[in-house]
């Protein structure tokens, strides 16, 4: 021991009682204690021991000498609590609960380093027996749709609201890595994260924009930062709930052969409940419509799977909606709805489209028209003039909620920014003289 540790031979007395102290605190080969745990008869404590003869030792965290992470458990199970996801109760006669388990995992930095431990309980639920456990499994995810139709509810009926944060949630969590991303997708990402929550004022330019990520040129950043200056004069545009406004309000609308390269066309809807808009979208169509009349019935079946589907969302939220009507402004459309007859224009729909003929006769939805200026989402679609922009904007229950001008609401006239090359007149700004608010920009092909 004096000679691995290069100590001096004075210090032999020193050597002679630690190696007295390590033999009665090992193992003996003819037993399977220890001599201090047959002298004591407890298990000795060896975590104080250090090399003999050693001036320093490395220290290592007690966060990182064991898998379980004290910390990262009392998180979760305090999160859990919080958010009451279980009741302690009794188990019924003859069942077996389904045991948890505990999920840990090491979470490392760039450089491979250990910065923390993960834990996570989980229920076995491969042990649970279809039809006895459970009838149906799914994960939630939430919905926009369903957020807002909850908040426009809660507005309807004078109701407070509490916001639940879990602490365990990983969208809570910070990046500290460096993330490189496309300038052209980052931009058209975020936009497009904004169009699906808040503004659907940007939903058509922002679908037009996606249409193009894999290949963006100088006139596709050009109109993507035109969007952005109408955002920047219109930053406190949101939706508006209202508790005397009317109940369900449902637009549809679509254009014909507006994508100039696969030449399809845009559906667009929009649900307005309660003076707000819950639920809308701007999207190409599946397939290319060989006239206005099949674009407008393929934009009719898909505003009817949506409608479909809040229908359900307000019976489990115990409103009243028997029927889903839904305003078009197309006459011949809603005549092929209506009365199912087949003509050499009509016969070659596909099948998965006439569905909507079938929740018309079970009187699930109805269909009422609507003149083509008194269209909501007709903005949703394609590029409109800035009146007709400003019209379809208030009816989705886009206001204004900060300081400045309270007949127009938006960028005025001398903030325009340059429109891209391929602009059309319609999505030019206004003369200096007005005061209206520019549409979205019509996106070069």
């Amino acid at each position: 021991m004096l000679s691995d540790a290069g100590l001096p031979k004075h210090l032999w007395a020193d050597a002679i009682v630690t190696a007295n102290y390590l033999r009665n605190r090992s193992p003996l080969s003819g037993r399977d204690k220890t001599p201090f745990e047959l002298f004591y008869g407890t298990k000795p404590d060896v975590s104080h021991l250090r090399i003999f003869g050693a001036t320093v030792f490395a220290h290592t965290p007690s966060a990182l000498r064991t898998k379980l992470d004290p910390l990262a458990m009392d998180d979760e199970m305090a999160s859990l609590i919080a958010n009451d996801t279980w009741t302690l109760c009794e188990p019924p006669h003859g069942t077996k609960p389904i045991p948890a388990k505990w999920v840990y995992k090491i979470k490392r930095d760039s450089n491979g380093n250990i910065e923390r431990y993960k834990a996570r309980l989980v229920v076995q639920g491969f042990r649970q027996r279809e039809g006895i456990d459970y009838d149906e499994v799914f994960a939630p995810v939430s919905k926009y749709s369903t957020l807002r139709t909850v908040l426009s509810t809660a507005g309807r009926q004078d109701l407070d609201l509490h916001q639940l944060d879990i602490k365990t949630a990983f969208l809570n969590g910070t990046i500290d890595e460096e993330v490189y991303t496309h300038s052209y997708s980052a931009l058209v990402g975020s936009l497009m994260y904004l169009s699906i929550c808040t503004r659907p004022d940007i939903a058509q330019a922002v679908g037009a924009l996606a249409r193009h990520m894999a290949n963006p040129t100088t006139d596709h950043w050009t109109a993507a930062k035109t969007v952005l200056r109408y955002l920047t004069g219109t930053p406190d545009i949101g939706i508006t709930f209202g508790a005397g406004s009317p109940g369900l309000q449902v637009f549809c609308d679509a254009d014909h052969a507006g994508d100039i390269d696969t030449r399809r066309s845009t559906t667009g809807y929009a649900f307005i409940f309660n003076g707000g808009a819950i639920s809308w979208a701007s999207r190409l169509q599946p397939t290319v419509a060989a006239s206005t009349t099949e674009a407008e019935y393929i934009a009719a079946a898909t505003t009817i799977k949506e409608g479909l589907w809040l229908r359900k969302l307000f019976q489990d939220l115990s409103l009243d909606l028997h029927t889903v009507a839904i305003c078009a402004d197309s006459q011949t459309a809603l005549k092929l709805l209506k009365n199912p007859i087949v003509s050499n224009r009509s016969k070659h729909i596909d099948v998965v489209h006439h569905f909507a003929r079938e929740r018309v006769a079970r009187n699930e939805v109805t269909f009422e028209y609507i003149s083509t200026e008194s269209m909501v989402a007709d903005a949703l679609t394609k590029p409109v003039p800035a009146t007709k922009f400003n019209f379809c904007r208030a009816g989705m229950g886009l206001s204004y909620s900060g300081s400045g001008c309270a007949a127009c609401v938006g960028v005025h006239s001398k903030g325009w920014p340059a429109a891209p090359p391929a602009a059309t007149a319609a999505t030019s700004p206004p003369a200096a003289s007005g005061g209206a608010c520019w549409n979205a920009p019509n996106i070069p092909s």
